[in-house]
């Protein structure tokens, strides 16, 4: 009797023992199951924040720049430029409001030329030439210049027909002199997009140097 006690007894302990096992397997399994949704919901997160943040750069880096508050200031939008080379010279200078001068200056001839470009018809319409051996005889037989532009304002005239918007300076470093020239610009011509021609107009010019004064001392 006591014998079939003690089985049931360890049957009963045995049963016991493995409903606890499978609460237990099942206990895990359901925690590995919400790690497993946790890692995997963090993961996805990460990959999203990842390709928000890719887009977000794109999008500022191809946004206009009027659109990210960058502003030229505008003596930069319509600054004048100058180069040259041993024999050649150029620069530009605004005509008037609506139009912009290129100057070109061939040292070998004495040749200043301007062109000035039609914006509205896109395309070089008037022309102004003058040579500067005459005003800087002291150049000699292998002339160097030098080539710049400066704006001019409050320019006194008749309504239509007076001096364009800038002058155009050419040095004579040898000799230390100068001399500008202005174009003749007519606004009623250029209203009507017509072609314009003429000569450039000698404003003046000057000693900058003593120069000349030394350079005919050594002779």
């Amino acid at each position: 009797m006591d014998s079939t006690n003690n089985m049931d007894n360890s049957e009963l302990n045995s049963s016991e023992s493995a409903a606890e096992l499978k609460k237990a397997t099942e206990n895990l399994s359901s925690q590995e199951i919400r790690t497993g949704k946790s890692l995997s919901f963090w993961k996805g997160a990460s990959i999203g924040m990842l390709i928000g943040a890719t887009m977000l750069t794109v999008a500022l880096w191809q946004r206009p720049a009027a659109q990210t508050g960058i502003e030229l200031p505008p003596e930069l939008l319509r600054a004048s430029a100058t180069h040259g080379t041993n024999n050649f010279a150029v620069a530009t200078g605004l005509v008037s409001d609506d139009a912009e001068g290129v100057f070109f200056l061939d040292f070998l001839t004495g040749e200043l030329t301007c062109w000035v470009y039609y914006p509205r018809i896109q395309q070089f319409n008037a022309k102004f030439t003058t040579n500067v051996a005459a005003a800087l005889p002291a150049a000699g037989q292998n002339p160097q210049y030098l080539l710049v532009t400066g704006t001019m304002t409050g320019v006194v005239g008749a309504a239509n027909a007076r001096p364009g918007g800038c002058l155009v300076y050419v040095v004579e470093p040898t000799s230390g002199t100068f001399v500008a020239y202005v174009v003749p610009w007519n606004r009623a011509v250029e209203k009507q997009q017509a072609p314009q021609a003429g000569a450039l107009v000698l404003a003046g010019g000057g000693q900058v140097s003593s120069r000349g004064a030394a350079i005919r001392d050594n002779k």
